[in-house]
């Protein structure tokens, strides 16, 4: 026989060809099985229909669809090649064995595929096929998981193998020795690649005589979270930072959400000037001016965004960044997230082949039961450096809902105390995350010389009765609809758009003068940039909707009490009645709701709001204004032909309902106050409503 080999050159290509079938039907058969999961969940067929309504053939959507098809296929014919190397090495090592070649890929597919299996649910306990053996492979036989168990049996099953192959290296096999030996060597390689994924790193800071700029936010994260659940125990490397920094204790964001909130960051103007005043907006309806990444750029830095989720959020280099370190966005970022969910891709996503391959998944947090938060970080460590004065942001979201990732806890039976838990956990996570960046940092000398901000985007409500500041019985008189879950979805509860802030500085900075204090000054997310320009005295003359805070940071006489009598506004975004009545999940009819509002450009890829929806989206929210201890709000009559008005106070208790303009009210706070809510929310004043009586109505 050719080489000396007991099979044919024809039964050497038919059992290449079975390796090869076996690995694509398990890679057809799990794709089915993550696909019917998805599919199951609520809403989950919605979700993928609405993100391939339209054509895909030729579209940025179908080549990003077919890459992810063709990185799958070869995965699985890759896995085919590796079983057809064992079972070709194990005739190679043990000659008189009687197993033909394709029993032994038979035999290498049942043993390598269970381990993947395992390796999955191992390390993916919440993927669609990892759910299912979780509890096996977790389960503990004489002090060793079946995991452990099965790995060090097949590691040395392995290590037999490669001896018995080299101890045969004589004579008329060498041929096939050599052969065996270059494909084994490629398999450790590959191997070892895998497991460490290259730790490349990016020039050190060079100690510039302007100080690096550095804004980390942290999703969906309290403010008060100490006073509420005991979150702040949760947190110790964000305690120790906030324990050497200047805080505000009430900062807000004009808008809750993270696109609204950060394009008010880096811009200083609030959403309804520059026109982000919801996720996804077409960038044609955008007025950003200058942003502080521009004035930052002008000043000689470079400027870097970065963030691990970007469905909703697409900022990119447009918004004056020189770099942005961002999963892909587009309509594949929703449909590959939770369809990339295959044991095999599972275990390469999160390291450097998942990076080339698997685009949309890697480092993703939309990614979810896959992601790992190491993953990204390892990115901003490659791809990061300070060699020059640097604007460097980045954006954590792992407390954002679904408060789960790769290897989360798992999750509570208890409804009632799930989410909480949940987020605790996530809390905990992120503030991991968070401390391995700042030491990512500390490594470049990035620290030396630095203004480093901490913020959220917004909060998140958990438990809407108690964050509510309206009484159960007022909402119920009024009928107000409840608070719901998450953030964005409530004037009423202010721990969904109350941020946390802290400044701190490194080095020699124009801030150095600060100390670790609390203010607790009424400020804003929009107040960042014009504090920046300031202090670092950037060239432009732009227009802020935020005012500078270092007048207040330097302790100037009556900056305090300016400040305390500014007038700050928040609004509600998009949110289908089915989001708002508290469900753990959106329901069916909530994704259909949201669909239809959004559309895929086929050039781009990217998702954004359908223009013809916007008025209807923008009519149906709830504005609201807050000066000092009252809030005025303007919220949806049910009709939704106008707006209905309540007036409370921050600190709890009966609310009032106005039902007279301006000219009609006598309290002089509470009529400047509806006259700069109708000045500042144009929607208030076209909508048509007829709840706005005369003074003679009003007074009958």
């Amino acid at each position: 026989m050719a080489d000396g080999l007991p099979c044919a050159r024809s039964t050497r290509w038919t059992g290449l060809g079975l390796a090869i079938g076996l690995a694509l039907t398990l890679g057809a058969l799990t794709f089915y099985h993550s696909l019917h999961a998805f599919l199951a969940e609520a809403g989950g067929a919605k979700v993928l229909n609405s993100v391939v309504d339209g054509p895909i053939v030729g579209t940025a959507l179908g080549y990003h669809l077919t890459g992810f098809a063709l990185a799958q296929l070869l995965v699985h014919v890759l896995f085919g090649f590796l079983l057809y190397a064992l079972a070709f090495g194990t005739q190679l090592a043990w000659p008189t064995v009687e197993p033909s070649r394709r029993k032994l890929v038979v035999g290498w597919f049942a043993v390598c595929t269970w381990w993947v299996i395992c390796a999955n649910a191992r390390f993916f306990p919440h993927t669609a096929v990892g759910q299912q053996f979780r509890d096996i492979v977790h389960h503990e036989v004489l002090g060793f998981s079946v995991f452990t168990g099965f790995t060090v049996v097949l590691g040395a099953l392995l290590a037999l193998l490669t001896i018995r192959v080299l101890q045969r290296s004589r004579g008329q096999r060498r041929r096939n020795v050599q052969r065996f030996a270059v494909a084994a060597s490629v398999v450790v390689a590959t191997s070892a690649a895998v497991a460490h994924s290259p730790w490349k790193h990016a020039a050190a800071a060079t100690n510039p005589s302007q100080p690096h700029v550095i804004i980390i936010g942290i999703d969906s994260f309290r403010s008060d979270r100490s006073a509420t659940d005991g979150s702040a125990a949760l947190t110790p490397n964000l305690e120790r930072f906030m324990n050497e920094a200047t805080t505000f204790s009430d900062a807000m964001t004009p808008l809750a959400r993270t696109y609204p909130s950060w394009v008010s960051l880096l811009t200083g103007r609030h959403p309804h000037t520059t026109g982000a005043v919801i996720n996804l907006i077409p960038t044609s309806r955008l007025t950003l001016g200058k942003t502080l990444p521009d004035l930052l750029r002008d000043a000689g830095y470079q400027a870097i965004y970065s963030i691990d989720e970007v469905r909703f959020s697409n900022i990119d280099t447009s918004y004056g960044f020189d770099k942005q370190i961002t999963p892909p966005m587009g309509g594949a970022d929703f449909a590959l997230g939770p369809l990339n969910d295959l044991p095999l891709s599972n275990l390469l996503v999160n390291t450097w082949i998942g990076r080339v391959l698997f685009p949309f998944t890697h480092a993703n947090r939309a990614a979810v039961l896959t992601y790992d938060p190491d993953a990204f970080v390892r990115r901003i460590n490659r791809e990061v450096d300070f060699g020059q004065p640097t604007f460097f942001t980045t954006h954590l979201t792992l407390p954002h809902w679904p408060y789960i990732w790769a290897d989360a806890p798992p999750v509570p039976e208890n409804a009632a105390t799930r989410l909480r838990q949940q987020h605790a956990a996530a809390l905990t996570r992120v503030d991991r995350q968070f401390g391995d960046i700042l030491q990512v940092l500390a490594k470049k000398g990035a620290l030396q010389n630095a203004i480093v901000i901490v913020l959220s985007d917004h909060g998140e409500s958990l438990d809407e009765r108690r964050d509510s500041i309206l009484p159960t019985s007022a909402l119920e008189d009024a009928k107000i609809a409840r608070a719901g879950l998450g953030h964005g979805t409530s004037v009423f509860v202010p721990c969904q758009y109350r941020t946390l802030l802290a400044i701190r500085s490194f080095g020699n900075t124009p801030l150095t003068h600060l100390q670790p204090e609390n203010i607790t000054s009424p400020v804003s997310l929009e107040d960042i940039a014009p504090t920046l320009q300031e202090a670092l005295s950037l060239k432009g003359a732009e227009r802020f909707d935020g005012v500078s805070l270092l007048p207040l940071l330097t302790k100037q006489p009556g900056a305090a009490e300016r400040l305390a009598q500014r007038f700050r506004f928040t609004e509600t975004e998009f949110n289908p009645a089915p989001l708002t009545t508290g469900a753990l999940a959106p329901s069916a009819s909530a994704i259909r709701a949201a669909a239809v509002h959004y559309q895929v450009d086929p050039k781009t890829g990217r998702l954004t709001m359908r223009p013809e929806r916007l008025a209807r989206v923008i009519a149906m929210r709830e504005y609201a204004i807050i000066h000092g201890n009252r809030l005025l709000a303007a919220i949806p009559s049910s009709d939704r032909r106008g707006f209905r008005y309540v007036l409370a106070d921050m600190r709890g208790g009966i609310p009032s309902f106005p039902q007279s303009p301006p000219a009609c009210v006598d309290n002089s706070e509470v009529t400047e106050m509806w006259a700069r809510l109708h000045q500042r929310f144009p929607a208030l004043t076209h909508s048509g409503s007829s709840d706005y009586p005369s003074c003679a109505t009003s007074s009958q």
